[in-house]
């Protein structure tokens, strides 16, 4: 308020005085020294220097270590007849399963692979296969899992595991809705992680 004051009152000389006064107002104008401008510094945003508990770890690399990796093999290209049966190889048995879910209150259904030459007395790594938003626990059938896991087993380029291709939508009735982007279904595909750990996963 006293800035507007100061510059009314020197309007005020200036109309009054005429052109000849101003040299005398503005030897009473004080004209401040202007120092250097201070521009606050940005907080130091600390780097941590070890991964949180929950980075999920794959043989031993990162989530984000994976990512590279898998971004440097965009040349990948898979051997030929990877998804063919081949006759000297032995195969899987690719299974429909059912099981009960207490997260939607319903039988829900999934397909389990397991190895040639399972065996219920040994513990294996478990793969569970997810497919995208429109799908159901059918949609990798088409990709021949079966076959291409087995492939991978017979030449040794992964050890023998159980798979398991579920239907990620967790609700009720868990058919293929209309609406695919619908509020309701993407709210099936976020409570599938209660699905999958508390009544797939002991099921498995």
């Amino acid at each position: 308020m006293k800035k507007f004051s100061v510059i009314i009152l020197l309007l005020t000389l200036l109309t009054s005085c005429g052109k000849e006064s101003i040299p005398a107002i503005e030897s009473i104008i004080e004209t401040p020294e202007i120092s250097e401008v201070f521009v606050p510094e940005e907080p130091e945003i600390p780097v941590e220097t070890e991964q949180p508990p929950e980075v999920i770890m794959t043989g031993g690399m990162s989530v984000q270590e994976l990512i590279e990796y898998f971004a440097a093999m965009e040349d990948f290209e898979p051997t030929e007849g990877f998804n063919q049966r081949h006759d000297d190889v032995e195969y899987g048995e690719y299974t429909e399963v059912e099981y009960f879910s207490n997260t939607t209150g319903n039988t829900r259904k999934c397909y389990v692979y397991t190895p040639p030459n399972y065996d219920s007395e040994i513990t294996y790594p478990v793969l569970y296969l997810l497919h995208g938003i429109g799908g159901t626990h059918t949609e990798w059938n088409s990709g021949r899992p079966n076959v291409i896991i087995s492939n991978l087993i017979s030449t040794g380029e992964v050890p023998p595991f159980i798979a398991v291709v579920p239907n990620v939508r967790a609700m009720y009735d868990d058919n293929t809705p209309s609406e695919i982007l619908g509020a309701e279904n993407i709210a099936a595909f976020d409570n599938f992680i209660n699905d999958l750990r508390d009544d797939l996963m002991p099921f498995i």
